[in-house]
């Protein structure tokens, strides 16, 4: 009997020893089947990010350079930086309320709490270590890692290490990004957008 390549040689076994090592082939091979499938979710899903990480890139460049034609006033120039930075962290603090009604995984955007965390921090002249944003991202370390990753990679985050410390690294919003982040903000808190 040949099942994917592996070849059965069944003397004259009694019926139920034979279902059995079937059933154990067929078990495996389910298995096996769960362990690539997991695989190809895995890939897909990192595809996914990068994909959303690429988007989120370009949306803000095109803010920051205005390449879609809208013309959008520059409300945020007229801004204190402590104030941008209350609005943002009121972003926060709303952001994180959902929780008290809805599962928190249904919102889970790393990116956005990302850059809004730094966007804050920049403001309050506070540096942002690694550790902290994975936090800040409300999701699994490892999640948080690929988008800070991808972000960087992508050229809206910087990533410096600490100077005291060699085991530690700081992250930043690149100049664009913190740049497109305070004009929206700007434009949200005046109700342009």
């Amino acid at each position: 009997m040949d099942i994917e390549g592996v070849e059965l040689a069944a003397w004259p076994l009694e019926a139920e020893g034979t279902l059995s090592i079937l059933e154990r082939i067929d078990i495996a091979q389910g298995y096996i089947a769960g362990v690539r499938e997991t695989g190809r979710d895995a890939f897909v899903q990192i595809g996914m990010l990068s994909d959303e990480v690429s988007r989120i890139a370009d949306q803000l460049a095109r803010l920051a350079s205005r390449q879609d034609g809208a013309v959008l006033p520059d409300v945020a120039i007229h801004r204190s930086a402590a104030e941008t930075a209350r609005s943002i962290r009121e972003i926060i603090r709303k952001r994180q309320a959902r929780k008290q009604f809805f599962p928190a995984e249904l919102f889970a955007d790393p990116a956005w709490d990302i850059m809004l965390d730094l966007a804050a921090a920049r403001l309050e002249g506070k540096q942002v270590s690694v550790s902290s944003l994975c936090i800040a991202a409300e999701v699994p370390t490892t999640t948080a890692l690929r988008w800070i990753k991808g972000m960087t990679d992508a050229g809206m985050l910087a990533r410096r290490n600490d100077p005291g410390d060699g085991r530690r690294s700081f992250i930043d919003l690149s100049d664009e990004a913190a740049e497109a982040m305070e004009r929206y903000i700007g434009l949200v808190e005046s109700g342009a957008i």
